[in-house]
């Protein structure tokens, strides 16, 4: 990387025109040091009008950094659990972390991800605050945190990667089935690719120790995504483009698109040609972003969660290779993309869906969370029948890792501002009355998980996410519910087995 010398004087009005305390700094041999692209940003006088003061370029020295120093001021960047989950570092502005770290040896930094609210004060790094960073002229802010260890983890980093190896060691056990079960929950399924993320890191990117991936509504969605081996990263990608409207052809639960979206239904009703789900597109949408041969992950059996109007029990869709025999009555044969639609399916939101199935011909399919919001189990029951008609396949133990998106009715907004209001707020029986359908919700969750966890085989860990906000079908939520769900303090985990 190319880097440039200036003065004193130089550096006071690349200060003003950078206004980012972190592009220019004091070299250890005396004057400053800036990248090329600061330096160009100079030369140019900023973006903004009036520009700043410029700085020609040809009155900058240039200098070449020691090869040595510049590696081991990239060690002192540390990339640990923080960053894991969240936007990578882009290499330019983790050319200009380095610079840094070059200008100041005595420095150990962490990335902890981007987003607003850091301070960019250079002097705040000894004091365990967040400053922020971007290239010259970028508005973004990329976090780090300094360590306060010289050399190794500090007490931060220490604790995570204590709290992380239990975890590990839950995770990966050779005697144990592993089962991934991710629960319903609107918008709120994208907060729940942070955890995949980080229960990917702890399977040491190996998703193979999966045994199946279940999902119910909004979860069906997502588990699919994860058990066809997309990156995740691509899902985060699907989030933004519903929020920010990039394609018309995605619904994402605006008024507007809803309303497109039922006179195409009407339309295709009146020409009798059936229209496409709106899951079915999102799906193409996911293919064209990342096709089958750009996946290094491998595909995973998946179950979608699905409410059939004719069976009164639990009942699961999934590919015809999934079903054993001994499961027939709660697992029905459907195409992926079919059992997502149907899981999703959301009465008097989404069209439900009709004859996806050949062993149940003509039965109607809608919303998973209307039987089962968390599946855990439909799971348990055939690794039962496993162990009891097929003991050679089943595994000795069942480790269910449930992602609970806790969408709670309470949440809603408008239940929100009806208690914020002076007199009204103190009689609104629609919120207790919301209050209580979520304790029946919770009851019902928790009774499941006593019954299941009283096989002292069976191991279930819950992961629920508080994000304090209803975030179901407004694409206005979906950037805070990925933000929200990024930070530990949103997470309650949970571990459920039997008490001895």
């Amino acid at each position: 990387m190319q880097i440039y010398r200036i003065d004193e004087a130089q550096a006071r009005v690349a200060e003003r025109t950078l206004r980012r305390d972190l592009l220019v700094h004091r070299a250890p041999s005396g004057g400053w040091l800036l990248s090329r692209r600061s330096a160009e940003y100079l030369d140019r006088g900023g973006r903004r009008r009036p520009r700043g003061a410029r700085l020609p370029l040809a009155e900058m020295t240039p200098v070449e950094p020691s090869e040595q120093h510049w590696r081991e001021a990239g060690t002192r960047l540390i990339h640990g659990w923080a960053a894991a989950v969240t936007d990578p570092l882009p290499a330019a502005v983790e050319d200009e972390v380095r610079l840094y770290l070059y200008a100041n040896p005595d420095q150990r930094v962490e990335y902890m991800g981007r987003g607003r609210g850091a301070t960019r004060d250079p002097s705040a790094l000894g004091n365990q605050h967040t400053l922020s960073v971007d290239v010259a002229g970028g508005r973004r802010h990329y976090h780090l945190r300094a360590l306060t260890a010289s050399r190794g983890e500090d007490a931060r980093l220490q604790a995570m990667r204590d709290t992380m190896s239990d975890f590990h060691s839950w995770l990966n056990d050779p005697e144990a089935k592993l089962v991934l079960s991710l629960g319903g929950g609107g918008f709120r399924m994208f907060a729940a690719t942070t955890i995949l993320k980080v229960l990917e890191r702890l399977l040491d990117g190996d998703r193979g120790h999966v045994a199946e991936v279940w999902g119910s509504s909004g979860g069906a969605f997502v588990g699919n995504a994860f058990s066809a081996g997309f990156d995740l990263a691509v899902l985060d990608e699907l989030g933004y483009d519903l929020y920010h409207g990039r394609d018309p052809k995605l619904v994402n639960g605006s008024s507007m698109s809803l309303l497109r979206m039922y006179l195409q239904e009407v339309v295709g009703d009146l020409r009798k040609r059936r229209t496409e789900p709106v899951v079915a597109y999102w799906l193409r949408t996911l293919d064209a972003k990342q096709p089958p041969s750009a996946r290094r992950h491998p595909l995973l059996p998946f179950f979608a969660v699905a409410s059939n109007t004719r069976h009164k029990g639990l009942t699961a869709l999934t590919e015809p290779a999934n079903i054993p025999d001994y499961c027939r009555d709660i697992l029905f044969p459907c195409e992926r993309s079919a059992a997502v639609a149907a899981s999703t399916a959301v009465p008097f939101l989404l069209r439900a869906q009709r004859g996806i199935s050949a062993q149940a011909q003509g039965d109607t399919w809608i919303d998973g969370s209307i039987n089962d919001e968390n599946p855990i189990l439909l799971p348990f029951i055939k690794w039962s029948r496993e162990r009891e008609l097929a003991p050679t396949r089943a595994r000795e133990r069942l480790k269910i890792l449930l992602v609970d998106l806790n969408l709670r009715s309470s949440e809603a907004p408008i239940l929100r501002t009806l208690r914020e209001l002076p007199v009204i707020g103190k009689y609104t029986m629609v919120y207790q009355a919301a209050r209580l359908v979520d304790m029946l919700l919770d009851s019902r969750m928790h009774a499941t998980l006593q019954m299941l966890t009283e096989n002292p085989r069976v191991s279930v860990r819950c992961l629920k996410l508080e994000l304090g906000r209803l975030s179901f079908k407004n694409p206005s939520d979906i950037a805070s519910v990925i933000h929200r769900g990024r930070q530990r303090e949103a997470w309650q985990l949970t571990t459920y087995k039997r008490g001895l």
